[in-house]
């Protein structure tokens, strides 16, 4: 099916529409002056009619388009192995609530996966502040070191008797929890294919 049909070879005419807001006494009118406007109003009027008409038939056309187009994207349902089917085929109805039951049930996975990526997003984001207070600590561990050394080095303690330096922690220990299908950058490790737009 064309996606509009033609309306015929002769142009819709606009109606006048500004004869709806054309208040005149028709009493006062004269005889010659009422037939000319009866014959403007009927003009016009079929003018509307013919418009009416198109629209409805544009809309018959889009409606029919639109059957046409959902029949042709399950056409695979609709006509397997290039053999047509009643649409009242029990084998036919069971078949497209397949179809649209697997629809559904993507769009319940793409929620799925959405929910799991702002969890991930939000996990790794909790433990990153976690990382800056480890980070912040550590710091403030090596500071002191630093002090006490510091302190036994002007008591002439010996080198070798100085205390070790804190070890700096490392981030995969804390940010990477196994299972988690996240990698120390909190990239996701999982192959996923995300359809969101």
């Amino acid at each position: 099916m064309p996606p509009s049909q033609t309306l015929g070879s002769t142009p819709l005419v606009d109606p006048n529409w500004s004869l709806l807001h054309d208040h005149v006494d028709m009493a006062k009118l004269p005889r010659a002056a009422l037939e000319e406007r009866y014959s403007s109003l009927l003009q016009n009027l079929q003018f509307a009619q013919d418009r009416d008409k198109a629209c409805q038939s544009i809309n018959e056309a889009a409606n029919a388009q639109l059957i046409v187009q959902n029949m042709a994207l399950n056409r695979t349902v609709l006509l397997p192995g290039g053999l047509g089917r009643h649409l009242t085929d029990p084998e036919l109805i069971q078949a497209k609530r397949a179809c649209e039951e697997d629809k559904r049930q993507e769009e319940r996975e793409k929620k799925r996966r959405k929910a799991d990526k702002k969890r991930r997003k939000e996990e790794k984001d909790r433990r990153d502040e976690e990382w800056k207070q480890i980070i912040a600590a550590h710091k403030n561990t090596v500071e002191e070191w630093e002090q006490e050394c510091a302190r036994l080095r002007a008591a002439r303690e010996l080198h070798k008797n100085l205390p070790k330096k804190p070890t700096h922690p490392l981030k995969r220990d804390y940010t990477n929890i196994p299972g988690d299908g996240m990698d120390e950058e909190g990239e996701s490790t999982e192959d996923e294919v995300d359809v969101d737009n």
